[in-house]
């Protein structure tokens, strides 16, 4: 009997050390949803929102910053490793457990404030080019209805560019505007809604279910009382 309870006392903290297990966390550059600031403090909507839901879960977990593709194999690979953001696709679905939705948020095209392009629909776009992030959901969307996408390795260069006169058009969420045009600069004109884009955290599928569940449900608490809305509005934008 004793050397029952000796092993179920065991197996109990084994479980609860599992559940406490530090989670490496990977992000990508991704200003300013997920950056690095001058002093190399992370700082985003993405990165407030896990840092409010790690701590709701009572999980520990570490953040580092890695390129968009070595972030998605590590945490395929890893044991207790997630990755944000990432969008929920078919050809993901099975690589990863995933936990969200992380960020909500509606892309549109934008336009110079003066004699902004009229369109009524994406069928109206014809050959005119766009402005897109690279590898973003918005520029593999645009370029499967196949449109002419000028390609911007951060979000703050697409807005160079669309002042620059490179494309006419600027595909991008309310709360890049907000973030890379200054109150100053003639602001931006939403010309067409192109997408609702919902991006979660992509965890290795190995990962302890407990510590999932813990997750989730956090995020799911999160919503519901409203921190979610609040963060957002901190950042200037709502909830879509």
């Amino acid at each position: 009997m004793r050397g029952i309870k000796l092993a179920l006392l065991l197996m109990g903290l084994l479980s609860s050390a599992t559940l406490s297990a530090q989670v490496h966390l990977y992000a990508w550059q991704r200003p300013p949803l997920a950056s690095l600031d001058e002093h190399d403090v992370p700082e985003g909507l993405a990165i407030d929102l896990a840092g409010l839901m790690f701590a709701r879960a009572a999980v520990d977990y570490r953040l580092d910053f890695v390129p968009f593709q070595r972030a998605l194999y590590l945490a395929a690979r890893e044991p207790d490793s997630c990755m944000l953001l990432v969008e929920r696709r078919q050809d993901l679905e099975s690589s990863y457990a995933w936990v969200g939705p992380l960020l909500i948020s509606r892309v549109s095209l934008y336009a110079l404030p003066q004699n902004p392009p009229q369109l009524n629909s994406l069928a109206d776009l014809g050959a005119v080019p766009v402005i897109t992030h690279q590898g973003s959901a918005a520029s593999e969307y645009l370029k499967g209805m196949g449109g002419t996408v000028e390609q911007a390795s951060k979000e703050s260069l697409g807005w160079a560019m669309l002042q620059r006169g490179r494309a006419p058009l600027w595909a991008t969420s309310p709360v890049v505007l907000r973030a890379v045009v200054a109150p100053q600069e003639p602001q931006p004109v939403e010309v067409l809604p192109v997408l609702t884009l919902m991006e979660d955290m992509a965890c290795n599928p190995q990962m302890d279910p407990d510590v999932l569940d813990s997750l989730r449900h956090a995020l799911k608490t999160l919503y519901e009382q409203g921190d979610v809305h609040t963060l957002y509005r901190q950042y200037g934008v709502e909830l879509d």
